[in-house]
């Protein structure tokens, strides 16, 4: 699903032959993106972990993200804001309301999902679910009162 959001962001259509240094750090860094899409619904997912577990300090990985147009963070939040899309474009996602799709993807906060979602796609999250939809999303269930 990411793959090409990898190839896009890690520069992977080079034109001419690289340095062997060079190619190897962007492959070190493909690797990383891919373990963050893989993970990127982990609310504890942060630079010092992925760091840890590619044997690195927190400063060789931000320094790994310079080789992209994105830092650990922005990608890590592009990245979140991509599963999002794709739930809330899924029928069988339907039954999920937004706020629980941002947790899902590994937001902490409902305002900041909301707004970060706002700010890659120009839309909230259920005017993206309606459209998708072909539709308002059906209402919620009557609460009935004793």
């Amino acid at each position: 699903m990411h793959q090409s959001l990898v190839a896009e962001v890690a520069g992977a259509a080079a034109s001419a032959p690289e340095p062997t240094r060079l190619a190897r750090r962007r492959a070190l860094l493909q690797q990383v993106m891919r373990d963050v899409e893989l993970r990127c619904s982990d609310m504890a997912l942060t630079p010092e972990r992925v760091a840890i577990e590619f044997g690195m300090s927190v400063r060789a990985l931000h320094q790994l993200f310079e080789l992209s147009d994105h830092s650990f963070h922005e990608f890590l939040t592009r990245t979140r804001l991509a599963c999002a899309h794709a739930m809330l474009r899924d029928p069988g996602s339907r039954h999920v309301g937004t706020a629980e799709i941002g947790f899902a993807v590994g937001f902490r906060e409902t305002s900041t999902f909301y707004r970060r979602f706002r700010q890659q796609y120009g839309d909230a999250p259920g005017a993206v679910r309606s459209a998708a939809q072909g539709g308002p999303p059906p209402p919620p269930a009557a609460v009935t009162l004793r």
